[in-house]
């Protein structure tokens, strides 16, 4: 008997009495964007980054026993079946009042899902830099379980928009395992912004027998 069974929320999976190893796809969660900082009268902060992918896998075996639960997490934390884990994308760099390097992005354990730097801004613009977009898985294009890959498009949140006054936050990621937006830096005087927070991922249990 062979069958896929996807989880987006955490749970049980059980296997059969004939069933020794299982094929885990999957990603962690992402990381949370930035927070930007503050400014002063006169001065202006560079955004902050945006989060960094969650780990990846595709087709990992897995040895397994029999006739036997193993428990399933998708969480805000990692990704896991039994002893196998994917973990969280880092957060963005935050920025700290009145500096103009825009902040880093944060980084994909083992991969490519990097989260965007935060736009570096300049003296006497008045003007805080926007925040990175969030990181995004980069295998999913040959993942084509229904439900998962062909309903994503696997961005991440978008950075907040630097301005003149206050800066906008970074907004959450919505699709799988992406990082959040890295939040805006304030500009002549104005708040800084918080960044979005990175989503949760998934996990593909495959068998064959």
């Amino acid at each position: 008997m062979a069958g896929n069974q996807v989880f987006t929320s955490s749970g049980t999976f059980t296997t059969s009495p004939t069933t020794n190893v299982v094929f885990l796809t999957g990603v962690g969660p992402g990381g949370n964007g930035g927070t930007g900082g503050n400014s002063t009268s006169g001065n202006q902060t560079g955004g902050a980054g945006g989060g960094g992918a969650g780990q990846e896998a595709c087709r990992v075996p897995f040895f397994v026993s029999p006739n036997t639960p193993y428990i399933v997490t998708i969480s805000s934390t990692v990704t896991s079946f039994g002893t196998f884990t994917l973990t969280k994308g880092t957060n963005g760099a935050n920025t700290t009042q009145n500096t103009l390097p825009g902040g880093a992005g944060g980084v994909t354990p083992g991969s490519n899902g990097t989260g965007g730097v935060g736009m570096t801004t300049t003296t006497g613009s008045w003007t805080g830099g926007s925040g990175g977009h969030g990181g995004a898985p980069q295998f999913f294009s040959g993942v084509t379980y229904a439900g998962v890959a062909s309903s994503y498009t696997f961005g991440g949140g978008t950075g907040g928009a630097g301005a003149n006054g206050a800066g906008s936050p970074g907004t959450n990621a919505v699709n799988p395992g992406c990082g959040g937006g890295g939040g805006a830096g304030g500009g002549a005087g104005g708040a800084g912004a918080i960044g979005g927070t990175g989503a949760n991922g998934f996990l593909i249990v495959d068998w064959s027998s």
